[in-house]
């Protein structure tokens, strides 16, 4: 008995012979009760078993072959097919992290590379030169920070200028300086500011 269905039974038929039920393979097969009769004689190596195995059964054994062929058949193409999928994605996945480094090493190559000087005017050269050595003299004097320079630039101007700290250091190390002009007057008035009080501070010495 399995799952509460009865795997084999014992029937009598018309005759008052005996039969045993195969139910799952819908088999009937004659049997012999023992002197008991309670219990019969193993049918699996009875005649009559014997002829129905060696008619019948062979069948089932030939169509089960037939169709395992075509089972390993379909099981070799879905995994060749798998297989060819899944190297298809990792080719895809290496070909896409090979570009990204290639992009960050371009970009990190791009941060290396020398920054482009400006060219500079003699006007704007001189201006750069004065600047520095004003910016060096004070701070031997009072060590000023680059937004206060600033500020003292913005504060020298007559008109509303943008020039802030930044651009301080950007001049003091010869890399830019301000186009407008109106910002470089203000940077030459105060140069010359504080070129006059440097020449009396070394005169008074």
């Amino acid at each position: 008995m399995e799952d509460g269905n009865f795997l084999l039974k014992i029937l009598q038929n018309h005759h008052s012979n005996y039969e045993l039920l195969i139910l799952q393979l819908d088999i009937k097969i004659e049997v012999q009760l023992d002197t008991t009769g309670k219990s019969i004689i193993n049918p699996f190596y009875s005649a009559n078993l014997k002829n129905y195995l060696e008619k019948v059964w062979w069948k089932t054994i030939v169509l089960w072959s037939n169709l395992n062929l075509p089972i390993d058949e379909y099981i070799g193409i879905r995994t060749q097919t798998l297989k060819s999928t899944q190297n298809l994605i990792a080719e895809k996945l290496m070909r896409r992290s090979s570009n990204h480094k290639s992009q960050d090493q371009d970009k990190l190559n791009e941060q290396w590379k020398p920054k482009r000087t400006r060219v500079f005017t003699s006007k704007e050269s001189k201006i750069l030169e004065e600047f520095k050595i004003i910016l060096d003299y004070r701070k031997t004097l009072d060590v000023p920070s680059q937004y206060r320079i600033a500020r003292e630039i913005r504060e020298i101007s007559l008109d509303d200028i943008g020039f802030n700290q930044s651009m301080v250091s950007r001049m003091y190390n010869n890399i830019d300086i301000p186009k407008c002009d109106k910002t470089l007057t203000a940077i030459k008035n105060w140069i010359n500011k504080e070129l006059e009080r440097k020449d009396k501070h070394e005169n008074l010495d």
